[in-house]
């Protein structure tokens, strides 16, 4: 029966030529590519028919038999070590991780020391859940190629895993040196020095990443979570004026971030309160613990009933309900930071 030009082929002798017609076709721009690679690639010519069946193979998805015939290849071939890489590359997308494994040392066995085969191996050896030695052989690939951020991504993954968060940050500090743009790297770089308590430096790396992505799943908790613990000062100024009634009496932009910021409480003529930025390991892990846990500064009031209730209201967190002393009606109350402050009207002619 005669059939129309939009007619489906449906006989199976028919579908397997019409196969057959698009293999030939791929075949033979395959053959004119190896020619342009050179020819002395190729001792016979059937390593090169196996090498370009699993380039077709692998082109239509067929990932394990792909990896059949680049293995054949390089089996005619003692020196196709990047077909055997690749062939191992193909194992380790298909699952087969014990494979990649094997593939990536028969590698490594014709040509020592080759970063690519170092990280295969290492990649497959973390795949199979043994990343404690899967650390070596990454470390080996870093080393063989130092501006492989693959290499230095996987090997930062395999830190993870095994928490070791010193070696995760140097690759990761390495990725942003090589790739300012990479923005992936410099959250994972905040993140990480965020564990290891390096909260300013985490803080700078997060900015950065969110330039090019201010709205990445976990950014905008991470900025919180870090200004909780750093302070930053239109944060501090906003909870002392809006909170506290302070005013601001200085407020001066001393180049690379920096800034010098004074309060004063409202009516004072003489106290002063600089805010300052904490960078240094041991500034950072004394926010909110300047006092070693006592009450770290006395806000004195005329009228400790009025101040108490409106702070209260504006959400500042007090320790306990007012006491009345020898010297006054009291209450301590906490800072943005944690810091413990006296709300204090004093006792008349305390």
């Amino acid at each position: 029966m005669a059939r129309g030009a939009g007619s489906m082929i449906t006989s199976k002798p028919m579908k397997r030529l019409a196969c057959s017609v698009l293999a030939a076709g791929w075949f033979a721009a395959s053959v004119a590519f190896a020619g342009e690679v050179g020819a002395e690639r190729y001792p016979s010519d059937e390593a090169l028919r196996h090498y370009l069946a699993g380039r077709w193979l692998e082109e239509i998805g067929d990932l394990s038999g792909a990896g059949a015939e680049y293995s054949r290849a390089a089996s005619l071939d003692p020196s196709a070590v990047d077909v055997l890489l690749h062939a191992g590359e193909v194992a380790i997308r298909s699952g087969d991780a014990s494979r990649s494994l094997e593939l990536a040392r028969q590698a490594l066995a014709r040509r020592p020391g080759d970063p690519h085969g170092n990280w295969l191996e290492g990649a497959s050896l973390f795949s199979l859940s043994r990343a404690a030695e899967a650390v070596a052989p990454l470390r080996e690939a870093v080393a063989g190629d130092t501006a492989n951020t693959e290499y230095l991504r996987t090997l930062a993954h395999v830190a993870e895993s095994a928490g070791n968060l010193a070696l995760m940050d140097s690759c990761y500090d390495r990725i942003v040196r090589i790739d300012s743009d990479d923005a992936e790297s410099w959250f994972q770089l905040a993140t990480t020095r965020a564990r290891l308590g390096k909260f300013a430096d985490a803080d700078s790396a997060l900015t950065i990443a969110m330039e090019d992505n201010p709205v990445r799943p976990g950014a905008l908790f991470m900025r919180g979570w870090l200004r909780e613990r750093l302070g930053h000062p239109d944060e501090a100024i906003g909870f002392y004026t809006a909170k506290l009634g302070f005013e601001v009496v200085e407020d001066t932009p001393l180049g690379d971030g920096k800034r010098w910021v004074l309060l004063k409480p409202a009516g004072s003529s003489e106290a002063r309160l600089l805010l300052a930025k904490a960078k240094t390991e041991g500034e950072i892990t004394s926010v909110g613990r300047q006092a070693g846990g006592r009450v770290f500064l006395f806000l004195h009031t005329d009228d400790f009933e009025r101040d108490f209730a409106k702070m209260t209201r504006l959400g500042v967190r007090f320790r306990e309900e007012p006491r009345h002393e020898s010297y006054g009606t009291v209450a301590v109350f906490e800072d943005l930071y944690g810091n413990a402050w006296d709300l204090l009207m004093p006792a008349q002619g305390a």
